[in-house]
């Protein structure tokens, strides 16, 4: 035995003799303190391409095991299970198959927790299917609930068809997608907040579904059950000539934000209605706003004016504006990040496609905002997307965070700039033996398809910081190793732990053949108007975090969330597009909590084995060691781990946050890491 090794063992041994010492004595003399962690008929065609674990062993490879732990290193990230958190999935006709775009909002104490996703199985029930509908809660937004710290789930159907009322239509509102979860400790109590898009249960006169905006639900925990207790709708201004699309929420306190574009009709004079009247605009990004817990809202604010030039009088030429993400900061400040671009002349993309991240401020909460900033200028991934996405593009929205201590707002981004946006391997096709639909590009003779010899383009993840609410912006952070490493980094999702730690969750695909046959088709996806996109790549997808302890200046080696990795190629799905618009992730205490789309399953259908796309999760420890979340392991940690020694979720002394293996239970394994750790810090 080497000296490190006998060293770090007498160590172990030091601190676990502490450790049960502490246990004796605060099961004798302590009270119980516990650690808390910090539709639409008329919509323009035009248009319509705007919407929108590890094993135990992995835990001690990268410590450095001396007795002096030296200068301040990267501690490894500990990965918890992967669980699925939909209720299984069943062929059609008794279901429809996709789940995905997913949400995630966390509990003060990381018990209790919420997370959503678009359902598929929604489109077979009213208002979208009236004949022979499926059973089950109207709503094409999902979600499930756990109370033991994402060790189990239940999955909650649909939320609640509530009644509801806008100045042009009422009734009962069903759920339209586009799933954003956030928290709000109100009164001493975690309320939870479901923004989606929604449209009325009843059709109209006229058969048509109804818009209805923006519906945001309000739910509670009781014991081990959860209810949502009542919705409210935010209306567009000039509904229904006005259409909401891609909403996002975050709440502090009281105060409740809702971002939003809004596709405006315009009938400005010379315009032509039958393309301008109906959500002719190219997108406008509006804010509401509520400071009493979500009873009222205020607005909508203008972040972004619409960006149609009328001197097209058919409507088809502008900038497009989407994907918003609101943050709440210090003192009443309000900054909401989205994309700008791309350009369009008569309908077309104008060529070379450019887009940029842009923000704007408010400093009275939202109820008006400084003109946009622009934060990056990017070279979009959006028209080359991985080759297993079901659309002819994917989206490049930004991602925003903000240090409620010091104020400091992060906005993550997805940009080709450094490899291009040709595609991994380069543009080329060839004409290969395939029958069904047509392919995207020239046509190829008779039996033959047209496929991809390259991949989608290669996006990487990058973080830029603003400390003046963001006026000013820093330089972007490479999240990643390498920029240009043939591989897609997509979908960031940054947030910001309790003592300013950063964490990006974020997809990667490997555009790789698994067969090295030249001729091979691996991948066959419908994207959309008849068309199948085909390469000889699969989409091999996986879910990573990466954590900066340094404010954001730099980050430590990415580490993989996802036990298996999904092939984009092969998920049967009844719903478009087939992963989603986004993923979900969030950080509370020492824990950063991820949720994605995953495809690891299969079901029968037609006596063969397929694919489907779940909603997987896991939950990250950041700081290993570290119980209380201050980026140190040390006698405190102890304490805190020894008090909840023994226990499971639901127990009066357990502490979710001392769960370090994240396996719902403290027990000796939990001890071990806090005792190898001690005496480190973030």
């Amino acid at each position: 035995m080497n000296l490190t090794n006998r060293k770090n063992i007498l160590r172990a041994a030091k601190v676990g003799i502490l450790l049960f010492a502490t246990l004796v004595l605060s099961t004798a003399y302590s009270t119980p303190r516990p650690v808390r962690g910090t539709s639409m008929s008329n919509f323009p065609a035009a248009h319509a391409d705007f919407l929108g674990t590890a094993s135990y062993e992995a835990i001690f490879d990268d410590a450095t095991g001396t007795a002096d732990p030296g200068p301040p290193g990267p501690k490894p990230i500990i990965v918890g299970p992967n669980v699925r958190v939909n209720a299984p999935q069943s062929a059609p006709p008794v279901d429809l198959l996709g789940r995905s775009e997913t949400t995630i909002a966390v509990g003060e104490d990381g018990t209790n927790q919420v997370a959503g996703w678009n359902d598929a199985v929604g489109f077979a029930r009213p208002p979208f299917t009236l004949v022979s509908p499926l059973a089950g809660i109207p709503g094409l937004s999902g979600y499930a609930f756990s109370t033991d710290g994402g060790v189990t789930w239940t999955d909650g159907d649909a939320p609640p068809n509530f009644a509801a009322t806008t100045p042009f239509f009422s009734g009962n509102i069903v759920t339209r997608g586009d799933p954003w979860l956030t928290v709000s400790d109100q009164n001493g109590a975690d309320t939870f907040l479901y923004a989606n898009l929604a449209v009325f249960l009843q059709r109209d006169s006229g058969n048509n579904t109804v818009d209805a905006g923006v519906s945001v639900h309000r739910g509670t925990f009781s014991g081990s059950s959860f209810s949502w207790n009542d919705v409210h709708a935010l209306s567009a201004p000039n509904a229904p000539f006005d259409f909401y699309d891609k909403e996002a929420i975050v709440a502090k306190g009281g105060t409740i934000i809702v971002s939003v574009t809004n596709f405006i009709g315009i009938s400005a004079p010379g315009t032509n209605p039958d393309f301008c009247q109906f959500a002719g605009g190219f997108g406008q990004i509006e804010v509401w706003r509520s400071t009493d817990g979500g009873n009222t809202y205020q607005g909508p604010a203008i972040a972004q004016p619409d960006q149609t030039d009328l001197s097209d009088t058919n409507c088809l030429t502008g900038v497009l504006n989407q994907g918003s993400d609101p943050v709440i900061g210090k003192g009443g400040n309000v900054f909401v990040t989205w994309t700008n671009g791309p350009s369009f002349s008569g309908g077309a993309t104008v060529t070379p496609v450019t887009e940029q991240i842009r923000g704007a401020s408010s400093s009275n909460s939202g109820a008006s905002f400084t003109s946009p900033v622009v934060i990056r200028n990017i070279l979009p991934g959006r028209q080359n997307p991985p080759v297993g996405y079901n659309r002819n593009r994917y989206n490049d929205f930004p991602r925003a965070a903000v240090d409620r201590a010091s104020g400091r707002i992060y906005v993550a981004f997805q940009d080709a700039s450094v490899a291009g946006n040709d595609g991994i391997g380069g543009s080329g096709t060839v004409c290969l033996p395939a029958s069904g639909n047509p392919s995207p590009g020239p046509p190829c003779p008779a039996g033959q398809r047209r496929v991809m010899l390259g991949g989608g383009a290669d996006t990487d993840v990058y973080l830029t910081f603003s400390d003046d609410n963001g006026a000013t912006w820093s330089t972007p952070t490479l999240i990643t190793p390498m920029a240009g490493d043939d591989k897609i980094q997509f979908w960031p999702v940054v947030t910001v732990g309790p003592q300013g730690e950063v964490n990006v969750v974020y997809y990667e695909s490997q555009e790789v053949q698994l067969n090295p046959s030249p001729t091979v088709i691996e991948c066959s996806i419908g994207i959309g108007g008849g068309l199948t996109r085909r390469s000889i790549r699969s989409s091999i997808v996986d879910t990573f975090v990466a954590r900066s302890t340094d404010h954001g200046a730099t980050f430590q080696s990415p580490v993989k969330l996802s036990s298996a990795s999904s092939n984009w190629c092969r998920g049967t799905v009844n719903i478009r597009p087939n992963f989603g618009d986004y993923i979900g992730a969030t950080t509370v205490g020492p824990k950063t909590y991820a949720v994605w789309a995953d495809d690891r399953n299969t079901i029968m259908i037609g006596g063969v084995p397929r694919n489907v796309v779940d909603v997987f999760y896991t939950s990250a420890r950041t700081i290993a060691g570290d119980v209380n979340g201050d980026l140190k392991v040390n006698i405190l940690d102890v304490a805190a781990a020894a008090y909840a020694f023994s226990t499971k979720p639901g127990a009066p002394r357990w502490n979710e946050a001392a769960d370090m293996n994240n396996d719902g239970s403290i027990d000796i394994l939990d001890v071990a890491i806090v005792a190898f750790y001690f005496g480190t810090s973030g």
